[in-house]
């Protein structure tokens, strides 16, 4: 079956002499092949980083952490390359490429948390198939993650984030949501119920507040008066115990 792409063209317009020589000269030191990625202790992932700002600035915040940035479209590499170059760090790691190709690699129960902050919303619906977030994905997220590993997503796009929050119902043991509407940095705060969904291996993922991180786009969109929706989700795996509580 082929595989529907999330993502269109990987360089939006022609790359300037000094992003060929960043990819060139700076990049390899920044790369890292799929053996040695397993064997990082404290790995977050940030998926489609954009012009990388948070995920730089959250392993220049916390150097005892690992970071890999993922990232298909060689124009935010490059960016992410530029602020590396000013200020080299050791706990930060580029896949320039599709994220299935690393995720398909990691061992389950393995990563601490994985960031999906203003992915391409596909607004069509004949187009919302190559969004990025789907249940598959999620599905993957919570077998990579630990347990109380972190799932963050935050869009402008009120459409995606409801598909969200209803894909991760289906798939976990959700008991309580709190859904958060950044609206030109006020927060408004949202609680829904949901029924109990039995798994084959059921998760118990609790939505709680989230610190929005303020990237460039982010900005953008409360500076233009977009809400911003943000979710947070916690893996824990319920106890023998609580499962047949639940399950009763």
């Amino acid at each position: 079956m082929r595989k529907i792409k999330s993502y269109a063209r990987t360089v939006g317009k022609g790359l300037s002499n000094l992003c060929q020589s960043l990819i060139q000269n700076i990049l390899p030191k920044y790369q890292i092949d799929k053996e040695k990625l397993t064997s990082l202790p404290n790995l977050h992932i940030e998926i489609g980083f954009g012009s990388g700002d948070f995920i730089y600035n959250m392993a220049l915040a916390n150097p005892h952490q690992n970071f890999l940035g993922i990232e298909v479209y060689m124009n935010g590499v490059c960016n992410l390359l530029k602020l590396c170059q000013k200020q080299p760090l050791d706990n930060l790691f580029i896949y320039p490429g599709d994220a299935d190709h690393i995720l398909e690699s990691l061992p389950n129960n393995f990563v601490d948390a994985f960031y999906v902050f203003f992915p391409d919303p596909w607004p069509k619906k004949r187009h919302n198939k190559r969004r990025l977030v789907n249940k598959n994905r999620l599905s993957i997220f919570f077998t990579k993650l630990k347990d109380s590993g972190i799932f963050k997503f935050v869009t402008d796009i009120k459409d995606y984030f409801d598909q969200v929050i209803e894909d991760v119902g289906e798939q976990s043991l959700l008991h309580k949501k709190e859904i958060f509407n950044f609206n030109n940095k006020i927060i408004v705060k949202k609680t829904n119920k949901a029924d109990k969904m039995s798994l084959d291996q059921p998760l118990d993922i609790k939505i709680q507040t989230q610190q929005l991180y303020f990237t460039k786009y982010c900005n953008k969109a409360l500076k233009e008066g977009r809400s911003v929706f943000s979710l947070v989700g916690h893996k824990i795996t319920p106890s023998i115990d609580n499962l047949r509580l639940k399950n009763a």
